[in-house]
């Protein structure tokens, strides 16, 4: 089961603000050698990648998390606690509402996925022990 990530203003202001930045200084700049055309396509491309390549797949046992190039797996099993936290640190989500996973010897992952609610569902089912508080509330 695949779940898209939750996608804030705030991050779509940076990634398409950044690209169109990158791109048009690139167009209006004086001509630039065809390196700086393959550097700008890159930083367009991977920003682009991240942006619609941003989700969560539940298959196996596992959560598969993948943001753009970067790919993370969780054991389902491994989880300890889920809670919601707005942290705003470097996570494979598009939004500031996100979920912190604990699971294994002290790790921890964020993911923000679109639906909630059914994520949450799916990973108790396949989890009973996992510790969720049903009463926290996103902050919208």
């Amino acid at each position: 089961m695949y779940f898209a990530s939750r996608k804030d203003l705030f991050y779509a202001v940076v990634i398409w603000g950044s690209s169109i930045v990158t791109l048009s200084l690139y167009l209006l700049g004086p001509s630039a050698p065809k390196t700086a055309l393959l550097m700008v396509g890159t930083v367009v491309t991977l920003f682009m990648w991240i942006w619609f390549g941003t989700g969560y797949r539940l298959e196996d046992g596992k959560i598969h998390v993948r943001c753009g190039p970067f790919r993370m797996k969780v054991k389902i099993d491994e989880i300890k606690k889920i809670q919601r936290t707005r942290n705003p640190f470097t996570a494979p989500t598009l939004s500031m509402d996100r979920l912190d996973i604990m699971y294994g010897f002290y790790k921890t992952i964020q993911i923000s996925p679109k639906n909630e609610e059914e994520f949450l569902r799916f990973l108790l089912q396949e989890n009973p022990q996992i510790e969720w508080d049903e009463k926290q509330k996103r902050t919208q």
